[in-house]
C-alpha cells in the first residue's frame, strides 16, 4: 500500500481500527476442509487428514481440537 502512495499513518490507523477474529477464520476453514475431506474419508482417517490439513495452514493443536469438537 505504501508503494501505491498511501501514507504509513493512514495504513496504521485503518489496521488499528479493524478487529481481526482468528476464531472465525479457523471455523470457516475447518468447515470447508471437513466438507471436502468427509466426501472421501471416514473415521480415524478423516480426523487424521483433517488435523494434518489444518496444521499445514498454521493453526494450533488446541484450535483444531476445539473446532473438531464442534464439528462432531
Amino acid at each position: 500500500m505504501i508503494q501505491d502512495g498511501y501514507s504509513s499513518e493512514l495504513i496504521n490507523r485503518v489496521l488499528e481500527s479493524k478487529e481481526f477474529s482468528e476464531n472465525n477464520n479457523i471455523e470457516i476453514e475447518a468447515q470447508k476442509t471437513w466438507n471436502k475431506l468427509s466426501e472421501k474419508y471416514t473415521g480415524d482417517e478423516l480426523i487424521f487428514r483433517f488435523k494434518n490439513k489444518l496444521y499445514s495452514k498454521g493453526f494450533t493443536q488446541d484450535e483444531i481440537n476445539n473446532v473438531l469438537d464442534k464439528l462432531k
